[in-house]
Protein backbone atom coordinates (compact mmCIF):
# COMPACT_ATOMS: atom_id res chain seq x y z
CA UNK A 1 0.00 0.00 0.00
CA UNK A 2 1.31 3.73 -1.14
CA UNK A 3 0.47 6.24 0.49
CA UNK A 4 0.00 8.58 -2.18
CA UNK A 5 0.86 12.41 -1.34
CA UNK A 6 -1.95 15.10 -0.50
CA UNK A 7 -2.82 18.13 -2.02
CA UNK A 8 -4.63 21.55 -1.42
CA UNK A 9 -7.58 20.33 -3.33
CA UNK A 10 -8.13 17.00 -1.27
CA UNK A 11 -7.11 18.97 2.09
CA UNK A 12 -9.72 21.36 1.60
CA UNK A 13 -12.26 19.28 0.34
CA UNK A 14 -12.32 17.46 3.27
CA UNK A 15 -12.32 20.43 5.44
CA UNK A 16 -15.49 21.55 4.43
CA UNK A 17 -17.32 18.35 4.81
CA UNK A 18 -17.05 18.67 8.40
CA UNK A 19 -20.14 19.08 10.05
CA UNK A 20 -20.54 22.83 11.44
CA UNK A 21 -22.20 21.67 15.05
CA UNK A 22 -19.98 18.79 16.39
CA UNK A 23 -18.11 18.26 19.31
CA UNK A 24 -14.84 20.02 20.06
CA UNK A 25 -11.91 18.30 21.31
CA UNK A 26 -9.10 19.33 23.57
CA UNK A 27 -7.64 21.95 21.37
CA UNK A 28 -10.75 23.97 21.64
CA UNK A 29 -10.84 24.42 17.78
CA UNK A 30 -14.14 24.09 15.88
CA UNK A 31 -14.75 22.78 12.82
CA UNK A 32 -16.43 26.27 11.65
CA UNK A 33 -13.37 28.07 12.94
CA UNK A 34 -11.27 25.74 10.60
CA UNK A 35 -13.89 26.66 7.87
CA UNK A 36 -13.41 30.23 8.62
CA UNK A 37 -9.67 29.94 7.74
CA UNK A 38 -9.59 27.44 5.09
CA UNK A 39 -7.91 29.52 2.68
CA UNK A 40 -5.18 30.24 5.08
CA UNK A 41 -4.77 26.43 6.84
CA UNK A 42 -5.09 24.71 3.22
CA UNK A 43 -1.12 25.56 2.02
CA UNK A 44 0.03 24.85 5.75
CA UNK A 45 -2.32 21.62 6.53
CA UNK A 46 -0.66 20.16 3.06
CA UNK A 47 2.71 20.27 3.72
CA UNK A 48 2.27 19.09 7.57
CA UNK A 49 0.27 16.23 6.20
CA UNK A 50 2.77 15.12 3.52
CA UNK A 51 5.51 14.96 6.03
CA UNK A 52 3.58 12.44 8.02
CA UNK A 53 3.06 10.28 4.95
CA UNK A 54 6.77 10.53 3.77
CA UNK A 55 7.87 9.65 7.54
CA UNK A 56 5.29 7.39 8.55
CA UNK A 57 4.38 9.31 11.65
CA UNK A 58 0.68 10.53 12.78
CA UNK A 59 1.20 13.45 14.96
CA UNK A 60 0.97 13.13 18.94
CA UNK A 61 -1.44 16.63 19.45
CA UNK A 62 -3.82 14.77 17.17
CA UNK A 63 -3.95 11.32 19.45
CA UNK A 64 -5.60 12.78 22.29
CA UNK A 65 -9.22 11.95 22.54
CA UNK A 66 -11.76 13.52 25.29
CA UNK A 67 -14.47 10.50 26.08
CA UNK A 68 -18.50 11.00 26.40
CA UNK A 69 -19.90 8.17 27.85
CA UNK A 70 -23.05 7.97 25.97
CA UNK A 71 -26.03 5.92 27.27
CA UNK A 72 -27.45 2.51 25.70
CA UNK A 73 -29.90 1.07 27.31
CA UNK A 74 -30.46 -0.77 30.74
CA UNK A 75 -30.00 0.30 34.16
CA UNK A 76 -28.40 4.07 33.68
CA UNK A 77 -26.21 3.29 37.37
CA UNK A 78 -24.54 0.68 35.68
CA UNK A 79 -21.59 1.42 33.89
CA UNK A 80 -21.57 -1.14 30.96
CA UNK A 81 -24.89 0.41 29.67
CA UNK A 82 -22.79 3.56 28.02
CA UNK A 83 -20.94 3.71 25.20
CA UNK A 84 -17.40 5.45 24.95
CA UNK A 85 -17.86 7.99 21.99
CA UNK A 86 -14.12 9.37 21.33
CA UNK A 87 -13.86 12.88 20.66
CA UNK A 88 -11.10 14.67 18.69
CA UNK A 89 -9.50 17.13 17.10
CA UNK A 90 -11.12 18.79 13.73
CA UNK A 91 -7.20 18.58 12.52
CA UNK A 92 -7.17 14.82 13.25
CA UNK A 93 -10.58 14.23 11.63
CA UNK A 94 -9.64 16.19 8.43
CA UNK A 95 -5.83 13.93 8.17
CA UNK A 96 -7.97 10.55 9.43
CA UNK A 97 -10.14 11.38 6.42
CA UNK A 98 -7.20 11.15 3.84
CA UNK A 99 -5.16 8.09 5.53
CA UNK A 100 -8.88 6.39 5.58
CA UNK A 101 -9.72 7.53 2.18
CA UNK A 102 -6.11 5.64 1.15
CA UNK A 103 -6.68 2.69 3.14
CA UNK A 104 -10.27 2.12 1.81
CA UNK A 105 -9.32 2.18 -1.91
CA UNK A 106 -6.72 -0.37 -1.01
CA UNK A 107 -9.11 -2.59 0.58
CA UNK A 108 -11.76 -2.23 -2.08
CA UNK A 109 -9.33 -2.58 -5.34
CA UNK A 110 -7.47 -5.59 -3.41
CA UNK A 111 -11.36 -7.25 -2.48
CA UNK A 112 -9.94 -7.91 0.71
CA UNK A 113 -12.76 -7.46 3.24
CA UNK A 114 -15.50 -10.30 3.05
CA UNK A 115 -18.24 -10.02 1.49
CA UNK A 116 -20.27 -11.12 4.57
CA UNK A 117 -19.33 -7.75 6.25
CA UNK A 118 -21.23 -5.00 5.56
CA UNK A 119 -21.20 -2.35 8.23
CA UNK A 120 -19.05 0.82 7.58
CA UNK A 121 -18.33 0.12 3.49
CA UNK A 122 -19.92 2.28 0.46
CA UNK A 123 -22.84 0.65 -0.90
CA UNK A 124 -23.60 -1.27 2.10
CA UNK A 125 -26.02 -0.68 4.77
CA UNK A 126 -27.99 -2.39 7.53
CA UNK A 127 -30.75 -3.24 5.26
CA UNK A 128 -28.44 -5.40 2.89
CA UNK A 129 -27.62 -7.23 6.43
CA UNK A 130 -31.02 -7.84 7.45
CA UNK A 131 -32.36 -8.46 3.40
CA UNK A 132 -29.18 -10.80 3.29
CA UNK A 133 -29.60 -12.82 6.13
CA UNK A 134 -33.87 -13.29 5.69
CA UNK A 135 -33.45 -14.28 2.25
CA UNK A 136 -31.32 -17.24 3.56
CA UNK A 137 -33.93 -18.26 6.02
CA UNK A 138 -36.67 -17.91 3.17
CA UNK A 139 -34.46 -20.01 0.90
CA UNK A 140 -34.12 -22.68 3.60
CA UNK A 141 -37.75 -22.59 4.00
CA UNK A 142 -38.41 -23.52 0.69
CA UNK A 143 -36.20 -26.19 0.11
CA UNK A 144 -37.38 -27.64 3.63
CA UNK A 145 -34.26 -27.14 5.34
CA UNK A 146 -33.94 -26.81 9.01
CA UNK A 147 -32.34 -23.24 9.69
CA UNK A 148 -31.00 -21.83 13.47
CA UNK A 149 -29.88 -18.30 13.65
CA UNK A 150 -27.09 -17.64 16.49
CA UNK A 151 -26.80 -13.71 17.02
CA UNK A 152 -23.58 -12.96 19.02
CA UNK A 153 -23.10 -10.46 21.13
CA UNK A 154 -19.24 -9.33 21.31
CA UNK A 155 -18.84 -7.54 24.74
CA UNK A 156 -16.99 -4.01 24.28
CA UNK A 157 -15.71 -5.10 20.69
CA UNK A 158 -13.51 -1.58 20.08
CA UNK A 159 -12.72 -1.18 23.32
CA UNK A 160 -10.88 -4.45 23.46
CA UNK A 161 -9.27 -5.08 20.23
CA UNK A 162 -5.70 -6.04 20.57
CA UNK A 163 -3.30 -3.64 19.36
CA UNK A 164 -0.11 -5.77 18.62
CA UNK A 165 -2.79 -8.39 16.52
CA UNK A 166 -4.03 -5.65 14.75
CA UNK A 167 -0.61 -4.25 13.63
CA UNK A 168 -0.09 -7.96 12.54
CA UNK A 169 -3.24 -8.34 10.52
CA UNK A 170 -2.44 -5.20 8.60
CA UNK A 171 0.58 -6.53 7.82
CA UNK A 172 -1.26 -9.76 6.70
CA UNK A 173 -3.13 -7.88 3.96
CA UNK A 174 -0.17 -6.14 2.76
CA UNK A 175 0.06 -2.84 4.22
CA UNK A 176 3.81 -2.87 5.08
CA UNK A 177 6.77 0.32 5.28
CA UNK A 178 5.84 3.95 5.54
CA UNK A 179 2.21 3.09 5.34
CA UNK A 180 1.84 0.32 8.23
CA UNK A 181 4.61 2.98 10.03
CA UNK A 182 1.48 5.67 10.10
CA UNK A 183 -0.87 3.27 11.20
CA UNK A 184 1.62 2.14 14.46
CA UNK A 185 1.64 6.04 15.34
CA UNK A 186 -1.68 5.97 15.09
CA UNK A 187 -2.32 3.35 17.45
CA UNK A 188 0.55 3.43 19.80
CA UNK A 189 0.31 6.65 23.07
CA UNK A 190 -3.03 7.12 22.27
CA UNK A 191 -4.15 9.22 25.06
CA UNK A 192 -7.81 9.95 26.42
CA UNK A 193 -10.06 11.76 29.06
CA UNK A 194 -13.44 11.14 30.31
CA UNK A 195 -15.86 14.11 30.87
CA UNK A 196 -18.36 13.88 32.55
CA UNK A 197 -21.35 16.44 33.28
CA UNK A 198 -18.72 18.73 33.03
CA UNK A 199 -15.80 17.20 34.38
CA UNK A 200 -12.86 16.32 32.88
CA UNK A 201 -10.42 13.07 34.47
CA UNK A 202 -6.61 13.16 34.37
CA UNK A 203 -5.56 11.73 31.12
CA UNK A 204 -4.80 7.88 30.82
CA UNK A 205 -2.31 5.94 27.81
CA UNK A 206 -4.25 3.27 26.30
CA UNK A 207 -3.33 -0.43 25.37
CA UNK A 208 -6.23 -1.40 23.63
CA UNK A 209 -8.83 -0.45 21.47
CA UNK A 210 -9.68 1.78 18.56
CA UNK A 211 -11.17 4.51 19.41
CA UNK A 212 -15.47 4.94 18.75
CA UNK A 213 -15.99 8.42 17.14
CA UNK A 214 -13.28 8.32 15.09
CA UNK A 215 -12.78 8.32 11.17
CA UNK A 216 -9.93 5.52 11.09
CA UNK A 217 -11.48 3.06 14.17
CA UNK A 218 -14.26 1.66 12.26
CA UNK A 219 -12.38 0.34 8.84
CA UNK A 220 -9.35 -0.69 11.45
CA UNK A 221 -12.09 -2.68 13.21
CA UNK A 222 -13.26 -4.46 10.12
CA UNK A 223 -9.71 -5.62 8.95
CA UNK A 224 -9.77 -7.02 12.84
CA UNK A 225 -12.85 -9.06 12.41
CA UNK A 226 -11.95 -9.71 8.55
CA UNK A 227 -10.94 -13.07 9.35
CA UNK A 228 -14.25 -13.87 11.23
CA UNK A 229 -16.26 -13.18 8.56
CA UNK A 230 -14.28 -15.12 6.50
CA UNK A 231 -14.37 -18.56 8.37
CA UNK A 232 -15.07 -21.89 6.50
CA UNK A 233 -17.77 -23.41 8.72
CA UNK A 234 -19.76 -26.02 7.60
CA UNK A 235 -23.88 -25.49 7.10
CA UNK A 236 -23.17 -22.41 8.06
CA UNK A 237 -23.59 -18.62 6.59
CA UNK A 238 -22.21 -15.51 8.65
CA UNK A 239 -23.60 -12.21 8.31
CA UNK A 240 -21.91 -9.29 9.90
CA UNK A 241 -22.36 -5.41 10.56
CA UNK A 242 -19.56 -4.05 12.42
CA UNK A 243 -19.67 -6.46 15.36
CA UNK A 244 -23.28 -7.67 14.61
CA UNK A 245 -22.79 -11.05 13.72
CA UNK A 246 -24.98 -13.57 13.33
CA UNK A 247 -24.53 -17.53 12.20
CA UNK A 248 -27.64 -18.93 10.20
CA UNK A 249 -27.09 -22.38 10.60
CA UNK A 250 -28.78 -24.98 8.43
CA UNK A 251 -29.56 -29.02 8.28
CA UNK A 252 -31.18 -31.67 7.07
CA UNK A 253 -32.90 -32.57 10.49
CA UNK A 254 -33.02 -30.88 13.83
CA UNK A 255 -30.70 -32.90 15.36
CA UNK A 256 -28.21 -32.11 12.56
CA UNK A 257 -28.74 -28.89 12.75
CA UNK A 258 -28.05 -28.97 16.68
CA UNK A 259 -24.58 -30.40 16.09
CA UNK A 260 -23.44 -28.31 13.30
CA UNK A 261 -24.55 -25.40 15.66
CA UNK A 262 -22.40 -26.38 18.42
CA UNK A 263 -19.56 -26.94 15.94
CA UNK A 264 -19.95 -23.69 14.54
CA UNK A 265 -20.33 -21.65 17.69
CA UNK A 266 -17.37 -23.67 19.48
CA UNK A 267 -14.92 -22.53 16.25
CA UNK A 268 -15.66 -18.88 16.40
CA UNK A 269 -15.39 -18.83 20.09
CA UNK A 270 -12.05 -20.21 19.39
CA UNK A 271 -11.18 -17.40 16.87
CA UNK A 272 -12.73 -14.82 19.37
CA UNK A 273 -10.25 -16.37 22.32
CA UNK A 274 -7.05 -16.05 19.82
CA UNK A 275 -7.68 -12.61 18.91
CA UNK A 276 -8.76 -11.74 22.63
CA UNK A 277 -12.47 -10.62 21.91
CA UNK A 278 -14.93 -11.30 24.40
CA UNK A 279 -18.88 -13.44 23.65
CA UNK A 280 -21.30 -12.39 26.25
CA UNK A 281 -22.64 -15.89 26.39
CA UNK A 282 -25.67 -13.88 28.52
CA UNK A 283 -26.28 -11.65 25.22
CA UNK A 284 -26.23 -14.34 22.68
CA UNK A 285 -29.55 -15.65 21.45
CA UNK A 286 -30.59 -18.39 19.31
CA UNK A 287 -33.90 -18.83 17.26
CA UNK A 288 -34.92 -21.76 15.29
CA UNK A 289 -36.86 -20.78 12.21
CA UNK A 290 -39.67 -22.74 10.95
CA UNK A 291 -42.38 -21.73 8.11
CA UNK A 292 -45.57 -23.25 9.77
CA UNK A 293 -45.64 -24.98 13.70
CA UNK A 294 -45.83 -28.56 12.01
CA UNK A 295 -41.95 -27.79 11.18
CA UNK A 296 -41.30 -26.49 14.11
CA UNK A 297 -38.31 -27.50 16.24
CA UNK A 298 -38.62 -29.49 19.03
CA UNK A 299 -38.79 -27.92 22.59
CA UNK A 300 -36.77 -27.63 24.53
CA UNK A 301 -34.08 -27.08 21.67
CA UNK A 302 -30.45 -26.40 23.66
CA UNK A 303 -27.23 -25.60 22.00
CA UNK A 304 -24.30 -26.03 24.46
CA UNK A 305 -20.89 -23.16 24.00
CA UNK A 306 -18.87 -26.18 24.53
CA UNK A 307 -14.76 -25.19 26.18
CA UNK A 308 -13.33 -28.29 24.42
CA UNK A 309 -13.46 -30.13 21.18
CA UNK A 310 -15.68 -33.18 22.72
CA UNK A 311 -19.26 -32.38 22.16
CA UNK A 312 -21.97 -33.90 24.48
CA UNK A 313 -25.19 -32.77 26.04
CA UNK A 314 -24.36 -34.19 29.42
CA UNK A 315 -21.28 -31.85 30.02
CA UNK A 316 -21.88 -28.36 31.92
CA UNK A 317 -21.04 -26.34 29.45
CA UNK A 318 -22.75 -22.73 29.22
CA UNK A 319 -26.44 -23.27 27.28
CA UNK A 320 -27.43 -20.33 24.55
CA UNK A 321 -30.63 -18.60 25.27
CA UNK A 322 -33.63 -19.94 23.14
CA UNK A 323 -36.06 -17.28 22.30
CA UNK A 324 -38.87 -16.85 19.94
CA UNK A 325 -38.23 -13.46 18.36
CA UNK A 326 -35.03 -10.97 18.05
CA UNK A 327 -34.14 -7.54 17.04
CA UNK A 328 -31.01 -7.56 15.07
CA UNK A 329 -30.07 -4.50 13.23
CA UNK A 330 -33.70 -2.59 14.46
CA UNK A 331 -35.41 -4.85 12.89
CA UNK A 332 -36.96 -7.60 15.01
CA UNK A 333 -37.36 -10.94 13.48
CA UNK A 334 -39.18 -13.85 14.50
CA UNK A 335 -39.22 -17.91 14.22
CA UNK A 336 -41.52 -17.61 11.69
CA UNK A 337 -41.01 -14.25 9.30
CA UNK A 338 -44.08 -13.37 10.22
CA UNK A 339 -42.88 -9.43 10.79
CA UNK A 340 -46.21 -9.51 13.34
CA UNK A 341 -43.52 -8.23 16.12
CA UNK A 342 -41.43 -5.95 14.35
CA UNK A 343 -44.95 -4.26 12.37
CA UNK A 344 -46.14 -4.09 16.02
CA UNK A 345 -43.09 -2.20 17.14
CA UNK A 346 -43.27 0.06 13.37
CA UNK A 347 -47.16 0.83 14.22
CA UNK A 348 -46.44 1.95 17.87
CA UNK A 349 -43.59 4.09 16.87
CA UNK A 350 -45.28 5.74 14.16
CA UNK A 351 -48.57 6.55 16.17
CA UNK A 352 -46.28 8.26 19.12
CA UNK A 353 -45.27 10.89 16.27
CA UNK A 354 -48.72 12.34 16.30
CA UNK A 355 -47.53 14.31 19.32
CA UNK A 356 -45.09 15.83 17.93
CA UNK A 357 -47.41 17.02 14.86
CA UNK A 358 -50.04 18.37 17.03
CA UNK A 359 -47.57 20.18 18.92
CA UNK A 360 -46.02 21.70 15.40
CA UNK A 361 -48.83 22.04 13.13
CA UNK A 362 -50.26 25.76 14.75
CA UNK A 363 -46.55 27.18 13.71
CA UNK A 364 -45.03 25.30 11.44
CA UNK A 365 -45.81 25.63 7.29
CA UNK A 366 -46.56 22.65 4.97
CA UNK A 367 -43.46 22.65 3.50
CA UNK A 368 -41.55 22.27 6.97
CA UNK A 369 -44.13 19.45 8.39
CA UNK A 370 -43.52 17.32 5.09
CA UNK A 371 -40.18 17.46 6.08
CA UNK A 372 -40.47 16.50 9.84
CA UNK A 373 -42.40 13.78 8.14
CA UNK A 374 -40.01 12.51 6.04
CA UNK A 375 -37.15 12.54 8.88
CA UNK A 376 -39.68 11.06 11.91
CA UNK A 377 -41.87 9.06 10.10
CA UNK A 378 -41.08 8.17 6.70
CA UNK A 379 -37.55 7.12 8.05
CA UNK A 380 -39.61 4.57 10.39
CA UNK A 381 -41.91 3.22 8.03
CA UNK A 382 -39.29 2.59 5.06
CA UNK A 383 -36.60 1.23 7.42
CA UNK A 384 -36.05 -2.26 5.98
CA UNK A 385 -39.11 -2.58 4.21
CA UNK A 386 -38.58 -4.64 1.29
CA UNK A 387 -37.76 -7.59 3.96
CA UNK A 388 -41.10 -7.13 6.24
CA UNK A 389 -43.22 -4.63 3.30
CA UNK A 390 -44.92 -7.92 1.99
CA UNK A 391 -46.32 -9.00 5.05
CA UNK A 392 -50.14 -10.60 4.90
CA UNK A 393 -52.75 -7.24 4.27
CA UNK A 394 -54.12 -7.89 8.46
CA UNK A 395 -50.75 -7.10 9.34
CA UNK A 396 -49.65 -4.57 6.75
CA UNK A 397 -53.30 -2.59 7.35
CA UNK A 398 -51.67 -1.81 11.23
CA UNK A 399 -49.02 0.05 9.73
CA UNK A 400 -51.24 1.80 7.11
CA UNK A 401 -53.66 2.86 9.75
CA UNK A 402 -50.49 4.17 11.80
CA UNK A 403 -49.75 6.52 9.00
CA UNK A 404 -53.04 7.56 8.58
CA UNK A 405 -53.51 8.70 11.80
CA UNK A 406 -50.32 10.63 11.25
CA UNK A 407 -51.07 12.59 8.02
CA UNK A 408 -54.46 13.31 9.48
CA UNK A 409 -53.09 15.17 13.00
CA UNK A 410 -49.99 16.87 10.84
CA UNK A 411 -52.96 18.14 8.38
CA UNK A 412 -55.16 18.66 11.35
CA UNK A 413 -58.14 16.44 8.91
CA UNK A 414 -61.12 14.82 10.80
CA UNK A 415 -60.63 10.81 11.83
CA UNK A 416 -63.08 9.64 8.79
CA UNK A 417 -61.37 11.89 5.84
CA UNK A 418 -60.98 10.69 2.59
CA UNK A 419 -57.94 8.44 2.15
CA UNK A 420 -57.41 9.41 -1.33
CA UNK A 421 -57.07 13.11 -0.80
CA UNK A 422 -55.59 12.39 2.38
CA UNK A 423 -52.19 11.24 0.08
CA UNK A 424 -53.26 13.53 -2.52
CA UNK A 425 -53.07 16.69 0.13
CA UNK A 426 -49.87 15.35 1.95
CA UNK A 427 -48.00 14.23 -1.28
CA UNK A 428 -46.05 11.66 0.50
CA UNK A 429 -46.34 7.52 -0.45
CA UNK A 430 -48.15 4.94 1.06
CA UNK A 431 -46.76 2.34 3.05
CA UNK A 432 -47.08 -0.03 0.12
CA UNK A 433 -45.84 2.15 -2.72
CA UNK A 434 -42.55 3.11 -0.50
CA UNK A 435 -42.09 -0.86 -0.31
CA UNK A 436 -42.88 -0.88 -4.21
CA UNK A 437 -40.16 1.63 -4.58
CA UNK A 438 -37.66 0.38 -2.73
CA UNK A 439 -38.45 -3.44 -4.01
CA UNK A 440 -37.92 -2.18 -7.57
CA UNK A 441 -34.69 0.39 -6.85
CA UNK A 442 -32.77 -2.68 -5.30
CA UNK A 443 -34.10 -5.17 -7.91
CA UNK A 444 -32.45 -2.64 -10.51
CA UNK A 445 -29.01 -2.90 -8.38
CA UNK A 446 -29.37 -6.41 -8.48
CA UNK A 447 -29.63 -6.98 -12.13
CA UNK A 448 -26.90 -6.53 -14.31
CA UNK A 449 -25.96 -3.64 -17.13
CA UNK A 450 -24.84 -3.76 -20.49
CA UNK A 451 -24.61 -0.57 -21.73
CA UNK A 452 -24.13 -2.38 -25.41
CA UNK A 453 -27.77 -3.91 -25.19
CA UNK A 454 -30.17 -1.48 -27.13
CA UNK A 455 -32.60 -0.40 -24.66
CA UNK A 456 -35.96 -1.40 -26.93
CA UNK A 457 -34.39 -4.66 -26.07
CA UNK A 458 -33.25 -3.66 -22.38
CA UNK A 459 -36.49 -5.09 -20.83
CA UNK A 460 -36.47 -8.63 -22.43
CA UNK A 461 -33.01 -8.59 -21.21
CA UNK A 462 -33.50 -7.51 -17.66
CA UNK A 463 -36.98 -9.70 -16.82
CA UNK A 464 -37.47 -11.52 -13.71
CA UNK A 465 -37.38 -15.00 -14.03
CA UNK A 466 -39.98 -15.79 -10.97
CA UNK A 467 -39.25 -19.47 -9.75
CA UNK A 468 -42.20 -21.37 -8.72
CA UNK A 469 -42.07 -21.76 -4.51
CA UNK A 470 -43.09 -24.26 -2.09
CA UNK A 471 -43.98 -22.28 0.77
CA UNK A 472 -46.20 -19.49 0.98
CA UNK A 473 -43.80 -17.31 2.96
CA UNK A 474 -40.99 -17.91 -0.08
CA UNK A 475 -43.93 -17.22 -2.51
CA UNK A 476 -44.70 -13.84 -1.38
CA UNK A 477 -41.37 -13.19 -1.06
CA UNK A 478 -40.04 -13.86 -4.15
CA UNK A 479 -43.13 -13.83 -6.66
CA UNK A 480 -44.00 -10.24 -5.67
CA UNK A 481 -40.11 -8.93 -6.49
CA UNK A 482 -40.63 -10.30 -9.76
CA UNK A 483 -44.27 -9.18 -10.61
CA UNK A 484 -43.72 -5.61 -9.52
CA UNK A 485 -40.19 -5.65 -11.64
CA UNK A 486 -41.89 -7.08 -14.64
CA UNK A 487 -45.57 -5.47 -14.54
CA UNK A 488 -44.46 -1.80 -13.72
CA UNK A 489 -41.22 -0.84 -14.49
CA UNK A 490 -40.23 0.50 -18.06
CA UNK A 491 -36.99 -0.36 -18.61
CA UNK A 492 -36.60 2.02 -21.99
CA UNK A 493 -35.32 4.92 -19.46
CA UNK A 494 -31.82 5.20 -20.18
CA UNK A 495 -29.72 4.15 -17.00
CA UNK A 496 -28.15 7.39 -16.04
CA UNK A 497 -31.78 8.69 -15.60
CA UNK A 498 -33.62 5.68 -14.46
CA UNK A 499 -33.52 6.42 -10.35
CA UNK A 500 -34.51 9.81 -10.96
CA UNK A 501 -37.90 8.99 -13.12
CA UNK A 502 -39.54 7.02 -10.46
Amino acid sequence: MSMIKVDNDEVKFFILQLRDKCAVGWDGISSMVVKAAVHVLVPLLTHIFNLCLERGVFPLAFKKALVHPVFKNGDRSNINNYRPISVLTTLSKVFEKILNKRLVNYLTVNNILSNSQFGFRAGKSTEDAVVTLTGKIIQNFDQKIKTVGIFLDLSKAFDTVSIPKLINKLEQIGIRGIALDIFKSYLSDRQQSVVVEGFTSDSVYLNFGVPQGSVLGPTLFLIYVNDLCSLKIPNCDIISYADDTALIVSGSTWKDVKEHSESAISIVKKWLNRNLLTLNLNKTKLITFAPNRLSQAPSPFTVRVHDYDNLFDTCNCDVLECTSCIRYLGVMIDTSLSWKHHIESVSSRTRKLMYVFKSIRSIADPQFMRSVYYALAQSILSYCIIAWGNSPKNLMLRVERAQRAVLKVMLNKPILFSTSALYSIAKVLTVRQLFILQTILRKHSELPYDPNVNNNKRRSYNICQYKPCRTVVASRHYYYVCYVWNHTMNLTVPYKNWQASI
